[in-house]
């Protein structure tokens, strides 16, 4: 006769269930992921467009914004949209943690104007995430998973 005997599995089951409930409840890893947009976002303003640089001012809008502007960079004549998109603290910021969704944006008023363009002016996309901002996002969640795991008592592996 064979005997097998399971030491600690009431532990094993508490901790499953606890990855299951905190899986089901993604809002321990939404500031690392919030930092990581506001930095891209940062670079985005700082760069004019990293990713695809914005299009120059026409002639006569650059005059009159160096005008009435002087200094200010494109997006920039008064930093609203900017601070919106760089800070969840700033007024316009939209940033919303839910178990299973996070919300980062802006309402400033011109945040879509920049975003899509008009007849008159076109696309100077504000947000303009690269397929690496993505995965950036996608490490950020594996490594706060694989925390998560571990402080329940698992051992994680690398697979690849």
């Amino acid at each position: 006769m064979i005997s097998i005997t399971w030491h600690g599995v009431e532990q094993f089951n508490a901790a499953i269930d606890e990855l299951a409930a905190k899986f089901g409840d993604l809002r321990f890893m939404w500031p690392r992921i919030a930092a990581r947009f506001y930095a891209i976002e940062t670079e985005q303003f700082r760069s004019q467009g990293r990713a695809t640089p914005w299009a120059p001012l026409t002639a006569g809008y650059s005059r009159w914004k160096e005008t009435h502007y002087p200094g200010r960079p494109i997006l920039q004549r008064f930093g609203n949209l900017m601070r919106s998109l760089t800070s969840r603290e700033a007024p316009g910021a939209i940033y919303d943690e839910q178990p299973q969704h996070l919300t980062i944006g802006s309402n400033d008023p011109t945040a879509a104007l920049m975003q899509f363009g008009t007849r008159y002016m076109v696309a100077r996309p504000p947000i303009d995430l690269t397929a690496a901002d993505i995965d950036s996002f996608g490490q950020i969640a594996a490594q706060e998973g694989e925390q998560l795991a571990t402080r329940l008592g698992f051992r994680t592996a690398t697979l690849g």
